[in-house]
């Protein structure tokens, strides 16, 4: 039965939808509309599906970013809109790496919080890669996407866990060439698995614009840094925010090595950790053009910030606001 029929309603209040709902027309206002993929290697079948529902969920993570990039080549749909979910299950995914090269794409891992909950493995190609000239385990040149709650996992000699943006001159056969993506996020992720042949980096930001890391913690396994910000080649990064943060025996937390007005904001940067202690050299080295640091902590020995020259500006406690600039 019609609730409204052929007619134009205002409605207040909940309302409680028993079957499907669709919308002929689109929708308007605040809501975006966006197709839906979902992965979870633990159904029971063991069948991949067409990953439009958890029932049909598909198996591995790399199906779902090879739908959101079919979408956004091929065009979207009127229907669908323009923005894209990916809504990743419980487990660990050990899968060749991959790029997702679509704009507008939410990755939503659904037991967030856990740093083991939900990993994406990172295996190399044989033959593909070579020493640490490897690819990450994601690389992501597409625009405005967002990362939230994955833990990310890469073996040798795989050297970044997740790559925004691309340089062509790294040497690994998935590279696209130079990428400079704009407002990525990276939220509550986790690079933590604690090994000598994991991540040469935890996030390498390459020539990207306006990109937030917020809530993630790196550990040991990022065995030369936390986060590298870089160029690529062409374009250098502008407008970094890393914000609320935790590294954890990294020789070095965050490293800004070109571009400008990146800001590392309420972070903690510890020496120490249970396995490997005192490893942490520097907890933030900045050697572009500008930087502002405010409201991180420093549990070290070590210099607090390097810049260029290798200049120390603050040891320990690093608290008090500060601008940096190129020495």
């Amino acid at each position: 039965m019609a609730l409204f029929g052929n007619v134009s309603k205002d409605v207040k209040g909940s309302m409680n939808f028993l079957d499907n709902i669709s919308f002929q027309q689109g929708v308007g206002g605040a809501i975006t509309p966006g197709a839906c993929y979902y992965v979870d290697r633990n159904k029971q079948s063991d069948v991949s599906g067409d990953g439009k529902s958890w029932k049909n969920a598909f198996l591995t993570i790399a199906e779902a970013i090879t739908a959101v990039n079919s979408d956004y080549t091929n065009g979207y749909s009127p229907s669908e809109g323009r923005n894209r979910y990916i809504f990743i299950g419980e487990g660990w995914y050990a899968e060749v790496p991959k790029i997702l090269t679509a704009n507008d794409v939410t990755i939503v891992c659904v037991a967030p919080g856990n740093h083991d909950s939900t990993v994406l493995y990172g295996v190399p190609v044989a033959g593909t890669f070579s020493g640490t000239a490897g690819g990450p385990a994601l690389t992501i040149t597409g625009s405005n996407n967002t990362i939230y709650g994955l833990g990310v996992f890469t073996s040798d000699p795989l050297y970044a866990g997740i790559r925004n943006g691309a340089n062509a001159s790294d040497g690994d056969a998935l590279n696209p060439g130079a990428s400079a993506p704009t407002g990525n996020a990276f939220i509550n992720c986790s690079f933590v698995r604690d090994t000598d042949n994991g991540e040469l980096c935890g996030i390498d930001d390459m020539g990207g614009d306006g990109t937030l890391i917020d809530g993630c913690f790196f550990s040991t396994s990022c065995y030369t840094h936390g986060i590298r910000s870089r160029s690529n080649g062409v374009t250098n990064p502008v407008n970094l925010v890393v914000r609320n943060c935790r590294f954890v025996g990294c020789p070095i937390g965050v490293e800004i090595q070109a571009g400008h007005n990146a800001q590392i904001l309420d972070s903690i940067f510890l020496s120490d950790s249970s396995d490997r202690p005192g490893t942490m050299a520097t907890p933030v080295v900045i050697t572009a053009t500008s930087g502002y640091v405010s409201g991180c902590t420093a549990l070290t020995n070590k210099a607090g910030i390097v810049t260029g020259a290798g200049t120390i500006v603050d040891v320990g406690n690093m608290g008090s606001d500060g601008l940096i600039g190129q020495t």
